[in-house]
């Protein structure tokens, strides 16, 4: 069977020097020895501001590496993503994020490889997270939130992950388009959306644990006030999937379990951070998705032009801003 080609799709946010990490991790893959590469940057900041970071990599990009570069002004996670999908002709897509970096040369040969031996409609890889030397507190709480894993073997599973580290077959994409739902610009969850409506039409996914990806996790957002913020539109997960079904049973028990989760771990949570114990952010966490259930209509903006920083008129360089991250598993203890 031809080899199949691929899209790598980069989207980037006010973060030209993650940008720099993340495609430099791309041009180093053997998979661009063995069939049509293309790669594919976004730039979403109305400011344009990897522009400059876009032309050091057009210049260093390796002869087998097609190279394409779009800017989207219209800041929003589901906006760049669309953009960067209207510049596909390939028959798979690899989508990877401005803060994460391949950790291995055949990162995208493992994705590829099962691809090739499953035929599934997305292949899933680990994230691990990196994290400064001097982060102490809630560590372990940071390093699981920011990154991915999985127990599952090698091959099928029943459940989805987040959009970045993942290995999409084109044919197995639904019709619609926009392929992502403008409406999760400035919230997330574009990708859950797209994976859900995969998995209705019958798509199967799938698990590859040597495909890694390390997480480079910004220093601003390594604090329980941003996690908690995004560990509430998680929570809201499941209820929004009961919604859209119009299955009101479904999101009446999910309520339920909510509420519940809220009280246990609520408590077990704010006793624990008082005596400064370990687990304690966890287990705020695991609160915050259970109320988020009950109340799951609450918007909470996280991305797009809510997270756009326009830098000060006698400082034209651009702040950076991580605008996405990994997804939660329908299935997951944490939802």
């Amino acid at each position: 069977m031809p080899e199949r080609s691929i899209s790598i799709i980069i989207p980037t946010f006010q973060r030209p020097d993650g940008l720099l990490v993340a495609a430099r991790s791309v041009f180093k893959q053997t998979m661009l020895d063995k069939t049509d590469c293309t790669l594919i940057i976004v730039d979403n900041d109305p400011a344009a501001s990897a522009r400059d970071s876009i032309e050091i990599l057009r210049a260093e990009a390796p002869e087998n590496l097609r190279f394409i570069a779009a800017h989207e002004p219209d800041a929003g996670v589901a906006n760049a993503r669309n953009c960067a999908i209207d510049l596909v002709d390939s028959d798979l897509i690899a989508f990877l994020d401005d803060d994460q970096s391949a950790q291995n040369a055949d990162w995208l040969e493992k994705l590829y490889d099962l691809h090739m031996e499953l035929k599934p409609a997305v292949v899933f890889g680990p994230l691990i997270t990196v994290l400064p030397d001097d982060i102490t507190r809630h560590r372990a709480y940071f390093s699981r939130f920011f990154g991915r894993a999985d127990r599952s073997k090698r091959g099928y599973i029943k459940h989805y992950h987040g959009g970045c580290n993942t290995l999409i077959d084109v044919a197995s994409l639904p019709k619609k388009r926009p392929l992502f739902d403008p409406d999760t610009n400035e919230t997330g969850g574009e990708d859950d959306m797209l994976f859900m409506d995969i998995e209705d039409i019958g798509g199967q996914f799938a698990w590859e644990p040597e495909a890694n990806v390390f997480e480079h996790t910004a220093r601003k957002r390594l604090n329980l006030k941003y996690t908690l913020k995004r560990a509430f539109v998680y929570g809201q997960g499941p209820c929004t999937e009961a919604r859209l079904e119009r299955n009101y049973p479904k999101l009446a028990i999910w309520m339920a379990i909510g509420a519940a989760k809220f009280a246990l771990h609520g408590t077990r949570g704010v006793l624990g951070y008082l005596v400064k114990a370990e687990g304690s952010a966890q287990q705020i966490d695991l609160a915050m998705r259970g109320i988020a259930k009950v109340f799951f209509w609450k918007r909470i903006n996280l991305y797009g032009a809510a997270a756009l920083i326009k830098p000060p008129q006698d400082d034209p360089a651009s702040a950076q801003l991580s605008h996405s991250g990994p997804g939660i598993p329908p299935d997951s203890p944490g939802r």
